[in-house]
């Protein structure tokens, strides 16, 4: 007992010293106070009006360093006691080894009981030790949020709260940015090798929208503000996936040593997974839906998972733009249709809409179920006046979005884009409908359909119904500035009209005749007329220019052709003309092209990966030369 009370005494004039050389004036009220007292004390000093703001700062400031050194101090104890139980314990031991027989045994007896004694107080002690130590860490934590003069915490949370919000959102999103760089951009998966061993295959991108979750994750713990800016970052394009998989059992537990090869059996997977669990979550929190701007749905086309897609569209308040699967418009009923499509109350509605096709197995086909047309469109709830963009995209074997469609979405349509591509089922009657009904509106026009289907369909000579054929249509277009289209011929006057001085931007024309002498490979009128046209594109574009106005054209002829007027250039695959000239023709002024087949720039020699020769550019009047040596032709 006498170690251990000098031991105390010790460690009490230990104590009693830091405190003085901590502070020379110490107030015994607040030196003693517990973790609860601190709290108090800066709660009233954040409150008392009458101290200045430097000096509220300063002590918050004070208790701060008051609180860390208590903590200190409290750390010490426990460490202190938890040397004194070791010291016991140890000495509890050696005496139940050495002295049961040394001493008398009521000697024996009471020193037991005095040691079991001094360990348990010594564990008591411990506990109430930690206890503090944790209650002082508490209010360390909480005193920090208050204004703090070394960092400016406080003040700097002030000033960042007062924000125009568009400023706050500009740095949080920088914010986001940069933790997105942090997160892994990849996928992986398991492949074996030839000796059995596993290796790590690469299989993608990260999802946006899983990456810009999960940027977010800090910024959404700070105020409620700024969680609900993250939720609205992160959510704001949803991308929802059917989930396709090929995963197979191995037959280790280790994944650096596979034994043998993957088993035949393929993990199962519910397919539609992520879209169950969307409707669930939209249903359980439809605050979330809200942020949802724009989404796409991709790998779901039957009747299930179409009710499934418009139950989730319902929740999406703000939603702006949708891609769907083509089969929405068959199997979704008109009232689905009208809830999507209606202004909301906000004075929003849906402005973009794409629906992308694609060709289903045969034995999806033959379902019966799949066979279900509820004719939406033909409803008179129905109203496609909000929407701003309409995109058709793909072809199907399966009930496709045709001409027929197009006539009754045009009733109600007043579209500033329309993109149709990669599609056999529209025709230009279907084009023409649209064209009509958005004539005032229409910016962007593109249709590029499958192959050659664009030229095998009805003549651009087709009435609308008013006796005016497409080409005089898109002449009348008074806003159209961007323009992608096949034609099966094109009007001869097509660029003579005044209308075109409002012409801005990129324009492309696919056709394979002029109407209405025909095809340029059978008639001289109509390659009269093609040259006359590009000579009239030509003045277009300078009298665009004299203006500053930055004006694009293209022509692109069966295929093989490309021509650029604005540089009096052709663009075609040479060989065979070089062949036939035994490499006279073309002359020095060829140079290699950087255009494709179809006219777009995929690499620096034009080849798609295929047969093709890489292409090369020449003059009209080279070109005009070789045609009419033979060595090339329409």
């Amino acid at each position: 007992m006498q170690l251990r009370s000098g031991h105390d005494t010790l460690a009490l004039q230990d104590e009693q010293t830091l405190m003085r050389e901590l502070y020379p004036t110490p107030d015994p009220e607040i030196h003693r106070a517990s973790p609860e007292t601190l709290i108090v004390a800066v709660d009233q000093i954040s409150k008392d009006k009458e101290l200045s703001e430097d000096e509220r700062l300063r002590q918050c400031h004070r208790m701060l360093e008051l609180c860390a050194a208590e903590h200190e101090r409290e750390v010490q104890r426990y460490q202190a006691t938890h040397r004194h139980l070791m010291e016991h314990e140890e000495q509890f031991g050696t005496m139940l080894l050495t002295y049961p027989d040394a001493v008398p045994e009521e000697v024996f007896d009471a020193w037991e009981s005095k040691l079991r004694q001094d360990m348990r107080d010594d564990r008591l002690e411990l506990k109430d030790s930690r206890a503090r130590t944790e209650a002082f860490l508490r209010a360390s934590k909480y005193i920090e949020r208050r204004p703090n003069p070394s960092s400016n915490t406080g003040a700097m949370t002030a000033t960042v709260a007062k924000l125009p919000y568009e400023l706050l959102s500009s740095i949080l999103e920088t914010a986001a940015s940069f933790n997105a760089r942090n997160l892994q951009q990849y996928t992986y998966g398991l492949d074996t090798t030839t000796n059995g061993k596993a290796k790590r295959t690469l299989r993608g991108h990260v999802a946006p929208d899983a990456s810009r979750w999960l940027s977010t994750k800090s910024i959404r713990c700070v105020c409620r503000q700024w969680h609900d800016w993250a939720t609205q970052y992160a959510l704001r394009d949803l991308y929802i996936r059917r989930w396709r998989g090929s995963e197979r059992w191995i037959q280790s537990r280790e994944l650096h040593s596979i034994v043998g090869l993957p088993s035949r059996d393929v993990v199962y997977r519910d397919s539609y997974c992520s879209l169950r669990k969307t409707v669930k979550l939209f249903t359980r929190y439809p605050a979330l839906a809200t942020s949802v701007r724009r989404i796409f749905f991709d790998g779901f086309y039957d009747t299930e998972t179409s009710a499934m897609i418009f139950e989730i569209l319902q929740h999406c308040s703000g939603l702006e733009s949708a891609s769907l699967p083509w089969t929405t418009l068959r199997y979704g009923n008109s009232d689905t249709w009208a809830m999507l499509l209606r202004r909301r109350k906000d004075g929003t509605a849906l402005t973009s809409l794409e629906l992308l096709a694609v060709d289903l197995k045969q034995s999806q086909t033959a379902e019966a179920a799949r066979q279900m047309d509820k004719r939406p469109l033909d409803s008179v709830q129905v109203n496609f006046s909000q929407l701003r963009r309409l995109k058709l995209s793909g072809s199907s074997n399966l009930m496709p979005v045709d001409d027929d469609d197009l006539v009754a979405i045009s009733r109600t349509a007043r579209l500033h884009e329309i993109h149709i591509t990669g599609t056999t089922a529209v025709t230009t009657k279907g084009l023409i409908a649209l064209g009509c009904s958005s004539q005032d509106t229409l910016r962007v026009l593109e249709h590029s359909p499958l192959s050659d289907d664009g030229f095998k369909h009805p003549d651009a000579a087709l009435s609308t119904g008013n006796g005016k054929h497409l080409c005089e249509e898109i002449i009348n277009c008074p806003r159209l500035n961007s323009l992608s289209i096949s034609l099966p011929t094109m009007c001869s006057t097509l660029f003579s009209a005044q209308d075109l001085a409002k012409w801005t931007g990129d324009v492309q024309i696919r056709a394979a005749g002029i109407c209405p002498f025909g095809s340029l490979k059978q008639s001289n009128e109509a390659l009269r007329a093609f040259f006359d046209i590009l000579a009239q594109s030509r003045l277009l574009i300078d009298a665009q220019e004299a203006k500053g106005i930055e004006l694009n054209i293209e022509f692109f002829i069966d295929h093989h052709l490309i021509f650029e007027p604005s540089q009096s250039l052709v663009h075609a695959d040479l060989s065979v003309g070089r062949f036939l000239s035994d490499g006279s023709w073309p002359g020095v002024g060829q140079k290699t092209s950087t255009k494709g087949p179809y006219g777009q720039s995929q690499t620096t020699t034009g080849q798609y990966g295929k047969d093709e020769q890489p292409y090369s550019c020449i003059s009209e009047r080279e070109f005009v030369e070789g045609l009419r040596k033979g060595y090339i032709s329409f």
